[in-house]
């Protein structure tokens, strides 16, 4: 006699934390400051109208595109749980308190 067992899918916990807006970009070109979850992130707003992300995590600068409607990222979070990510989730917020266009 055979006994199948289901698997149980795991779960992932939702994406919490805090963003802070250090510095905004400006008209000049100079790099925005946004703190995530206590991390420095240089924000650049591209021509297209999305944002890149950048921060040195150890010893190496990784870089995260998001597009202008904010719907998704190319961090691994996004990419492999196919849900929003922190980054995603921390421009909304800083968009709709108006803090960047």
């Amino acid at each position: 006699m055979t006994t199948t067992t289901k698997r149980k899918t795991p779960t992932c916990k939702p994406v919490t934390g805090t963003v802070r807006l250090a510095r905004a970009c400006d008209a000049t070109g100079h790099h925005g400051c946004v703190y995530i979850n206590r991390y420095c992130y240089l924000l650049e707003t591209l021509q297209d109208g999305g944002f890149r992300l950048m921060r040195v995590k150890d010893g190496a600068v990784v870089t995260y595109q998001l597009p202008a409607d904010l719907r998704g990222c190319d961090c691994n979070d996004s990419k492999y749980r196919r849900r929003l990510c922190k980054h995603a989730l921390s421009l909304a917020a800083l968009r709709a308190a108006g803090k960047i266009a």
